[in-house]
């Protein structure tokens, strides 16, 4: 059971949602150097403060996880992400993937699952390291071309959205055409 009591609609209150913020960042900026994960799960986050970009740059975290927060968007710089391996934002609000999320060009694993994403832009075509893309459970009607031409995506997960078709290019990425 929770250490805090609930609202009527089921949340923590603000003052204890800011608690609970405050607890984890502290956590996070104090993780041990061996420690290579920043889980921030569920801590209602609207926004990613800047400060977490800080902590897995400069303590060379490779794992950043945001699931079943509500971030609507990523208005932050991600370049600072550079190094970054794997970056789960499954069960936010995102309406859009931001431009600057091309800059994490060491990214392997993006996990975009239950958003409300209407379709997967050009620019994640630049993440030539990406080889899992989970998109599930969105809205996506339209994929850019340029996925389909990135040579190390073995898993791309895309159901209970709106497609009606991939990309022509896909063929040689499902390798069934």
């Amino acid at each position: 059971m929770p250490f805090w009591k609930k609202n009527d609609d089921g949340r923590p209150s603000k003052r204890e949602i800011e608690s609970m913020q405050d607890a984890k960042l502290s956590l996070a900026e104090n993780l041990p150097a061996h420690v290579k994960i920043v889980d921030l799960t569920k801590i209602y986050l609207k926004e990613l403060p800047y400060g977490v970009l800080s902590i897995v740059k400069h303590q060379n975290k490779d794992c950043l996880i945001l699931k079943n927060n509500e971030i609507k968007d990523l208005k932050n710089d991600l370049s600072l992400l550079d190094d970054l391996k794997k970056l789960d934002l499954s069960f936010n609000l995102l309406k859009t993937v931001p431009r600057t999320l091309a800059s994490c060009q060491s990214l392997v694993h993006l996990n975009l699952d239950h958003n409300e994403l209407k379709r997967l832009p050009s620019h994640l075509g630049s993440l030539k390291y990406l080889e899992t893309l989970s998109a599930c459970s969105n809205h996506i009607s339209e994929i850019a071309p340029e996925i389909g031409a990135l040579s190390k995506l073995h898993s791309l997960l895309l159901k209970d959205n709106d497609l009606t078709k991939l990309p022509d290019n896909f063929c040689v990425l499902l390798q069934t055409c």
